[in-house]
């Protein structure tokens, strides 16, 4: 405790993740969220009102206790990371739960706590692979820490595109960097907290090795000189972290506590029409349609999973006029044909926004 204060009041740390922060609550084989050391830090002048997250799960029995954690935390969420990285991954079968996941995981953390308990959501962190080895590597790469490579995470849901490693093949390098965006635009426009790596935002990469804690060199050493490709993805997450705040923001405060049920979710077909219960087993080309109370501001994610371009249907019952404000191609595609029609290009996601005003 006395450490923890120190780090807020000297150094003006705003907030902690705690690694493998089940042991916090430990009473032999079980979890108490009442432990003594939550009680501790809710009570203290210093450390209450400071961002505390916890990976919700150690290595004991009973460890893994997502959702599990007293008011005050919130909880990484390793669901969101796997299903996502899955499902852009173009792996079959996943659309029900990455639907769950970006609508902030309610099956987990009720609604009706929101703000207070929203998940944190991530794709990579400072283990296992970053963003750019998650696009560039098939399998890991670990012979440098010496344990013949059978240290780290074997299941890494993870792709190369075609080459393991860094390649100068243009059609590689193009659908890895879209699928970095696939996964950015995921992470920042789903209800929860979303918590980046640094090391993705410069497109670092560890040669594979995802297990690179014992690695003091060039493998876990940042380089912060930029090139072009380096610079587009920085500046493009740049502006989606922008967009976010303007347009996701007023979604997850509209959708938390006691108003919530006053708003609008609707998934539909490419064609507009409503999705019904078998579409959730055979469709890969889908739309989420969110409005704010019942005539406010609404979005729409036109969300492609397939290998091939798909026309959607904006809802235009409202006589909605469209802007699109998240774009994972950096094609020309995503603009409208007509007034409510847009192509969406394979593999990708884009997201558009009405204002009544």
């Amino acid at each position: 405790m006395d450490t923890l204060r120190h780090w807020v009041s000297e150094y003006h740390i705003d907030g902690f993740r705690f690694d493998l922060a089940a042991t916090l609550g430990r009473n032999g084989d079980n979890f108490n969220q009442d432990a003594a050391f939550f009680k501790a830090v809710a009570q203290d002048p210093v450390l209450k009102d400071v961002k505390l997250i916890a990976e919700p799960w150690d290595i004991g029995p009973n460890g893994y206790q997502v959702g599990n954690f007293p008011f005050g935390w919130n909880e990484c969420n390793d669901r969101l990371r796997d299903i996502t990285r899955s499902f852009w991954r173009g792996d079959q079968g996943y659309l029900k739960e990455f639907a769950t996941r970006i609508m902030g995981s309610r099956d987990l953390y009720s609604a009706a706590n929101w703000p207070y308990k929203l998940t944190v959501n991530y794709i990579t962190y400072h283990d296992g692979f970053t963003l750019q080895d998650l696009v560039s590597y098939k399998h890991k790469h670990n012979e440098a820490n010496g344990e013949k490579n059978r240290d780290g995470h074997g299941d890494n849901r993870s792709d190369n595109y075609g080459v393991e490693g860094e390649t100068d093949k243009a059609s590689v390098i193009e659908i890895r960097e879209k699928q970095k965006r696939n996964f950015m635009a995921s992470l920042l426009f789903a209800f929860g907290i979303p918590h980046i790596l640094t090391a993705d935002i410069l497109s670092h990469s560890q040669g594979g090795n995802n297990n690179a804690y014992c690695q003091d060199n060039e493998i876990s050493w940042l380089n912060w000189e930029s090139d072009d490709r380096v610079s587009a993805f920085k500046n493009w997450l740049a502006e989606m972290v922008k967009a976010r705040q303007e347009y996701m923001v007023p979604f997850i405060r509209a959708f938390s506590g006691e108003d919530r049920n006053g708003n609008r979710i609707f998934w539909r077909r490419v064609d507009g029409t409503m999705m019904e219960h078998d579409d959730w087993n055979r469709l890969s080309s889908v739309a989420l349609h969110l409005g704010i109370d019942k005539q406010g501001s609404e979005m729409v994610y036109c969300i492609n999973q397939t290998n091939a371009p798909a026309r959607f249907s904006l809802p235009e019952e409202n006589n909605q006029s469209w802007t699109m404000i998240c774009n994972t191609d950096d094609h020309k595609l995503h603009q409208p044909i007509n007034k409510n029609q847009v192509l969406i290009a394979p593999l990708s996601m884009a997201i558009y926004h009405y204002s009544p005003s």
